[in-house]
């Protein structure tokens, strides 16, 4: 590239670092809040203020323009490109990237149609960011809304319409829902012990089986339990390891690498065969057990709706479903799916299903090449929780993806990109 260009650009370093992290937060809480009742009081508050001038339709495009400032971050990605990325090759890469990112937002036209070009938009303009800044600030974001959303919930200001009855004890979702408050909760714990490596004290511990505790006693997330309780069990197993000093045979270690390389193509891999292979005789052989009934629930709804949608390379999701993805042209089934991986392969076809599992394993490759070992134990982790819950591509659940372009130093190296 033009040296004269490249010095030109660099005078605008400063500015553009820190609109990334403005638009990384916007995004962040923008798409958080969307998935709260707050957004019902924002446009109570836009009509107060309009005053009759504007019609509901028009307020709802007000806001919907409002959320759709988060694509600025268009900006600092193509600087990024233009300033950061010195190997032609990685230019090409993110262009192509964004171009794929934009084809399915031209693609797909509903409510969402630009989402994986927002997380491309993310990805590239991380490129060369703190990711341990990144981790903080989601956390922070997401703390905030939890909180907000915890204390007027409760003082009944904001409406929790999504409070479930499961055994006869009541589901608290805190305005979103029981399954997706748990796992923002999970996915904080998770932030939070991969900015410290796992090396918690006694009163991490603590505080982190009381939060998983209150968890399941509040909102019954199992799958989000399930997570930090992995989490746990392996963060005392490093503890212990090195604590007594174990060393691990070269060929085992080696066996656990690839293992946990390659975890989300094989959970995906293996979750989508499973869903293929699905017959309604599976069901009555488990029927009675709870767990094992609700993952067959899990299988039969993308089962039942790959027959009726049939194959796809890009996606046919939403010619067939209602705008608010909670039903299939209504026939009295439930058709709402919960899997991460059974969505990307409806939602966004085989394209969208592979790119999923490559984004993942690309983060997962980049804590290989630094041998982060229990790093990449801890991002093994969400490929179980989105066996059955969705969030795989959401950036405000799962926000490790940005790990693929941003900076993960070792300890004290704090250079190079």
């Amino acid at each position: 590239m033009n040296e004269n260009l490249k010095e030109q650009l660099e005078k605008y370093r400063k500015p553009m670092d820190r609109a990334y992290y403005i638009m990384l937060v916007f995004n962040l809480l923008s798409h958080i809040l969307q998935k709260t009742p707050m957004m019902l009081f924002i446009e109570l508050l836009v009509r107060k203020i309009a005053n009759g001038t504007m019609t509901e339709g028009q307020v709802r495009l007000l806001i919907d323009s409002m959320i759709n400032l988060r694509l600025f971050i268009v900006i600092p990605a193509i600087y990024t490109i233009l300033a950061d990325m010195n190997r032609k090759r990685y230019q090409l890469v993110s262009t192509a990237f964004l171009v794929l990112g934009w084809f399915y937002s031209l693609y797909m036209r509903e409510w969402n149609d630009s989402y994986i070009f927002n997380l491309a938009l993310l990805i590239v303009a991380s490129y060369g960011k703190d990711f341990h800044k990144i981790l903080r600030y989601s956390i922070r974001s997401i703390s905030v809304v939890l909180v907000l959303c915890m204390i007027l919930t409760s003082l009944k200001i904001l409406p929790s319409h999504y409070d479930m009855v499961r055994n006869g004890r009541v589901r608290h979702a805190f305005g979103m829902t029981p399954t997706g408050f748990a796992g923002y909760v999970c996915f904080a714990v998770l932030m939070l012990v991969f900015i410290k490596d796992g090396c918690l004290k006694w009163y991490d511990y603590m505080a982190i089986v009381i939060v998983a505790v209150l968890e399941i006693i509040l909102t019954g997330g199992r799958v989000a339990f399930l997570c930090i309780g992995l989490l746990l069990g392996g963060t005392f197993v490093k503890h212990l390891t090195e604590k007594k000093k174990w060393e691990v045979p070269e060929g085992l270690m080696k066996g656990f690498r690839y293992l946990l390389l390659s975890v989300y193509v094989l959970a995906g891999g293996g979750f989508m065969t499973l869903v293929f292979c699905y017959r309604p005789e599976f069901y009555d052989m488990i029927k009675g057990n709870g767990l094992l009934e609700s993952f067959a629930g899990r299988l039969e709804v993308p089962n039942r709706l790959t027959k009726n949608l049939g194959f796809s390379v890009f996606g046919n999701y939403y010619t067939q479903y209602y705008q608010a993805e909670h039903s299939f042209n209504w026939t009295g089934e439930y058709n709402f799916i919960d899997s991460s991986y059974a969505r990307m392969y409806l939602i966004y076809g085989l394209i969208g299903f592979v790119l999923a599992l490559a984004l993942c394993t690309m983060m997962q490759w980049r804590l290989l090449k630094k041998n982060m070992i229990f790093r990449m134990y801890i991002l093994a982790i969400p490929a179980v929780f989105f066996l059955v819950q969705r969030g795989i591509i959401d950036p405000d659940y799962n926000v490790f993806l940005l790990l693929i372009a941003a900076v993960l130093p070792e300890k004290g190296d704090w250079s190079g990109r």
